[in-house]
C-alpha cells in the first residue's frame, strides 16, 4: 500500500490501480496529470495544459471547464470532476459521495464541521467538497475536504470529525511560494477600448497592482446610447470591482416585466423580487452614460487616453508594442476590448470570420420624463416585430424596437417617423411612449453577432467582449458578459507568473460560456422575428403556457454565475 501526499492510499497492483475511478483515464490522456506514483505526490498540473491534452485525444467523449474543476466526460458519458487540491486535481463524483464498488462500501453520512474546524477557518466561509480519492483506502474511514475561502486564496482542512491537516495559503493551482523569489515587479497592460468590457478590466487589473492604460479612439470617453439591462450576473461582476452599489443607485428596478403579444396580451410575467431570491440581484436597469461615467470615474485619469485610435500590435520579444494615434505604448499585457469590428482582432486574427447580420435591425431611445409612466415594463412581440420598454430614474423610460430589414436600410423622412409608422397603432402605452421620444434622440444599429473564435487568446493578447464574442441583444447579455471576462482575466492573471498561461486559462473559461449564450442569443431572437402567422401562434401558445418558474430555471446556466473565487452559493435546484 502507498499513500500520496494527498493522504491518498494506492494498492500495488495493476487491478486496483484499474479500479481507482476515473483516476486511471486522467493520467492515461493528460501526461502533464500524471500521477507520480514513486515520488508518491501529484505533478502540479495547469489547467489550461490539462485540458487541452485532453480535448485533443479521442480516448475521451467531451472536456469541460469551470472555475473550480476540470470535468471529463468518458465515452461511457459519464462525468468525472478534477477539483482543484493542494497543488493538483482529484476525481470527484459530484452527485454523491464516491464509495469503493468491489467492496460495496455505502454512502457515507458526512460529519458537519466541528468548532475546531470553524476556528482555524477564522472566519472564513466554509464549502466542503467529497474527496472520492480517499475511499480507495482499504486502512482509513473517508474523509471530506472543508475548504475555507477568503479573499480568493483556500486553506484545507482533511478532518475524519477533527482537523488532521491544513495547508498553506496558497491560490487554488498555484505553485508554492519560492523563499528565493520577490515581490513581482508592477506589470502593464494596455486596453484598447473604452467601453464598459475595456474600463471593467483595467478597473480590475488596476485595483490588481498593475499599471493601466486605457486607448480610446473617441475623442472623449462617453458613450452614445440609451439604456442598458444589467442582469444579476453582471451585478455579481460588479461586486468584484467595488461597484455593485454605486451602479444600483444609478439604476431602477422595475417590479414586474414580461412578454405580452402585439394586441397587448400577457404571454408571461417576470418579477424582479424572485430574481433577486434565486440569483443574489435584480435586474437593474440604467443610461449607458450613466454606467460609464461610475467606470471612468474608478479609474486614475492619467490612465485614460481618449483620440488614440490603435493601429498596430507586435511583440518585440520583450514586451508588447501598441502603435497609436498618440504614439506608442508598451506593455506585458494587450487587452482588445475594442468592440464587434476589432482592430485587435483583425490584426491578429487575420483569417477570423467576421461580423454576420443576424436579419433584423434595432432602434434604442429614451423618453423626456413622463408624468404618470407605465407601472410594468413589457417586450411586446409582434410579427417580424418586437417593442419593449423598461423605466429609468427619473420617471423616463427607455424603449427599444426590432424589425426583420434588409442590411444597411435608411429610413425617411427619419426614423423616429419609422418608429411611429411601425409602432404608433400598437397597444397602450406604446404610442404615448414613441410621441415622449424626441424625434432627433432615436439610434438606429443593424444587429451582428461573432461567429466562434478558436480562442479568445494569442499569446499575451487577450480579447474581451463584444470583440471576443459579439451578440444579439436578446438575452440583455452583451455587456453583462464583458462584464464577467473582466474579472475572470484579472483573476487568472492574480499572482500568475506567466501571463501567456493564465490567459489560456482565461480562454477555456471563457470561450465556451460566451459561445454558447451568444447561440442562445440568436436562438432566442430567431423565434422572436417569427412573422409566419402559424409560428407566431405556435410561439405564443407556447409562451403562454410555460411557467413563469420553468423560465427562471431555463435561465440559470446564464444568470447564475459565480465569479471566480467567490464562495459557491447553492440554490435549491441544485445537488450534492
Amino acid at each position: 500500500m502507498r499513500k500520496t501526499s494527498c493522504g491518498v492510499a494506492y494498492a500495488h497492483g495493476e487491478a486496483d490501480y484499474n479500479s481507482h475511478y476515473g483516476i486511471r483515464e486522467l493520467c492515461d490522456i493528460c501526461p502533464s496529470a500524471q500521477l507520480d506514483l514513486c515520488a508518491g505526490a501529484w505533478k502540479a498540473p495547469d489547467l489550461a495544459v490539462v485540458t487541452a491534452e485532453a480535448r485533443q485525444l479521442g480516448a475521451i467523449g467531451n472536456v469541460e471547464v469551470d472555475e473550480r474543476a476540470i470535468i471529463v466526460k468518458g465515452l461511457d458519458e459519464q462525468p468525472r470532476y478534477y477539483l482543484q487540491h493542494g497543488y493538483g486535481y482529484q476525481c470527484h463524483d459530484r452527485a454523491k459521495p464516491h464509495h469503493h464498488r468491489r467492496h460495496g462500501r455505502a454512502d457515507i453520512d458526512w460529519p458537519a464541521p466541528t468548532e475546531e474546524v470553524r476556528g482555524a477557518a477564522n472566519g472564513c466561509r466554509l464549502r466542503h467538497v467529497d474527496t472520492c480519492l480517499s475511499t480507495c483506502c482499504y486502512e482509513a474511514p473517508p474523509s471530506r475536504t472543508w475548504v475555507a475561502l477568503r479573499d480568493d486564496r483556500r486553506v484545507q482542512h482533511r478532518i475524519d470529525g477533527h482537523v488532521t491537516e491544513a495547508a498553506s495559503d496558497v491560490a487554488p493551482g498555484a505553485a508554492p511560494p519560492s523563499p528565493e523569489r520577490g515581490p513581482m515587479p508592477q506589470r502593464a497592460a494596455t486596453i484598447v477600448g473604452g467601453g464598459v468590457g475595456g474600463l471593467a478590466a483595467a478597473i480590475a487589473l488596476h485595483r490588481r497592482g498593475w499599471r493601466v492604460e486605457v486607448l480610446e479612439r473617441a475623442q472623449k470617453f462617453a458613450e452614445i446610447g440609451a439604456g442598458i439591462s444589467l442582469w444579476p450576473n453582471a451585478l455579481h461582476a460588479l461586486e468584484v470591482l467595488g461597484l455593485a452599489g454605486t451602479v444600483h443607485a444609478l439604476g431602477a428596478v422595475e417590479a414586474v416585466g414580461g412578454v405580452r403579444d402585439h394586441r397587448g396580451r400577457r404571454l408571461s410575467r417576470a418579477d424582479n423580487a424572485e430574481l433577486a431570491r434565486r440569483f443574489g440581484h435584480p435586474l437593474v436597469v440604467l443610461h449607458r452614460a450613466d454606467l460609464l461615467r461610475a467606470l471612468t470615474e474608478a479609474l486614475p485619469a492619467d490612465s485614460l487616453r481618449s483620440g488614440s485610435e490603435v493601429h498596430a500590435v507586435r511583440d518585440d520579444g520583450q514586451c508588447l508594442v501598441i502603435d497609436h494615434r498618440g504614439g506608442e505604448s508598451r506593455a506585458d499585457l494587450v487587452v482588445g476590448a475594442d468592440g464587434l469590428r476589432s482592430t485587435v482582432r483583425r490584426a491578429l486574427w487575420p483569417d477570423a470570420a467576421g461580423p454576420r447580420y443576424a436579419g433584423y435591425t434595432a432602434w434604442r431611445m429614451v423618453t423626456e420624463p413622463l408624468s404618470e409612466p407605465p407601472s410594468e415594463g413589457a417586450a411586446t412581440w409582434g410579427r417580424g416585430a418586437r417593442l419593449g420598454y423598461t423605466a429609468l430614474p427619473g420617471g423616463r423610460m427607455y424603449c427599444f424596437a426590432t424589425a426583420s430589414l434588409p442590411a444597411g436600410s435608411a429610413s425617411a423622412p427619419s426614423e423616429h417617423a419609422e418608429l411611429l409608422r411601425r409602432f404608433g397603432s400598437w397597444p397602450d402605452p406604446i404610442p404615448e411612449l414613441l410621441a415622449a421620444v424626441p424625434a432627433d434622440a432615436v439610434l438606429r444599429h443593424d444587429l451582428y453577432d461573432l461567429p466562434p473564435l478558436s480562442s479568445f487568446v494569442r499569446g499575451r493578447v487577450a480579447l474581451l467582449g463584444d470583440a471576443a464574442h459579439a451578440m444579439t441583444p436578446n438575452l440583455g447579455q452583451g455587456a453583462c458578459q464583458a462584464l464577467e471576462d473582466a474579472v475572470t482575466l484579472a483573476h487568472c492573471l492574480d499572482g500568475a507568473p506567466d501571463v501567456a498561461a493564465a490567459l489560456r486559462s482565461y480562454d477555456l473559461q471563457r470561450r465556451p460560456r460566451t459561445q454558447a449564450i451568444t447561440r442562445r442569443s440568436a436562438r432566442l431572437g430567431a423565434v422572436g422575428q417569427l412573422s409566419w402567422p402559424p409560428a407566431v401562434l405556435l410561439r405564443n401558445t407556447a409562451a403562454r403556457l410555460t411557467p413563469t418558474r420553468a423560465t427562471l430555471r431555463s435561465m440559470t446556466p446564464v444568470l447564475g454565475w459565480t465569479a471566480p473565487g467567490a464562495p459557491v452559493t447553492t440554490t435549491e435546484n441544485e445537488s450534492h
